[in-house]
């Protein structure tokens, strides 16, 4: 079973905050990427840095983005280059240890996204791939293998629609993806994951309930 409100915590949360407020996008992602290259201890963090990254990186390597972020917070935020990025992103898919997979598989994700972001990456992109397709790990191994299928030139005319920027995400967004049936679990309201589109009217009822009424009749 899963949680409605689960969905939305961090770093769900944090993602939607980046999508839906454009102005605030070059700062909280210089900022991320300042934190990212000193402390990658907290999985979350690096998780939707990874993210972001692969999703809005040409903000990190534009003078425009730069100077964004500083007007936002009277930083002294520097552009980087397109080549520092990608090794930032390489040299955490190589260190990553701990959950191996899980991190492994964001950088693999955002690596795939700078074929389209920094088209002159493809190639090195193919060679880090390529080790990962024997991994003992059947999660990177499937990941590489569908990566590098993708980047074949059959599929070349798909990549940029396919790894185009994320539209906004909205709480409306992210439960219509989930099926929610409202069921009773120690007089509380839980959401039992289904794959499928929800109704309106299902995720109305998602929505937590009032508590009863107090009964009016005396306890015996």
């Amino acid at each position: 079973g899963l949680n409605a409100e689960l969905v939305l915590d961090s770093p769900f949360r944090l993602a939607m905050l980046i999508t839906d407020n454009p102005n605030l996008r070059p700062y909280t992602i210089f900022t991320l990427y300042k934190n990212f290259t000193t402390d990658q201890s907290q999985t979350n963090l690096v998780i939707v840095s990874l993210w972001a990254f692969g999703e809005f990186g040409d903000i990190l390597i534009s003078s425009e983005g730069a100077a964004s972020a500083n007007e936002q917070s009277k930083s002294s935020f520097s552009p980087i280059s397109e080549a520092t990025l990608f090794a930032s992103v390489r040299d955490c898919l190589a260190k990553s240890a701990n959950p191996p997979s899980l991190i492994k598989q964001y950088c693999l994700m955002a690596l795939l996204k700078f074929s389209v972001r920094f088209p002159s990456s493809e190639p090195e992109i193919r060679n880090i791939l390529l080790p990962y397709r024997s991994s003992i790990s059947t999660e990177l191994q499937a990941r590489a293998c569908e990566f590098t299928v993708f980047l074949g030139d059959e599929l070349s005319t798909l990549r940029p629609p396919t790894l185009a920027t994320m539209p906004a995400i909205t709480k409306k967004s992210v439960l219509q993806g989930i099926k929610l049936k409202p069921i009773i679990d120690s007089s509380k309201m839980v959401a039992v994951e289904e794959i499928g589109e929800a109704p309106e009217d299902e995720l109305e009822k998602a929505e937590p309930s009032p508590a009863p009424a107090s009964s009016t009749t005396p306890a015996t």
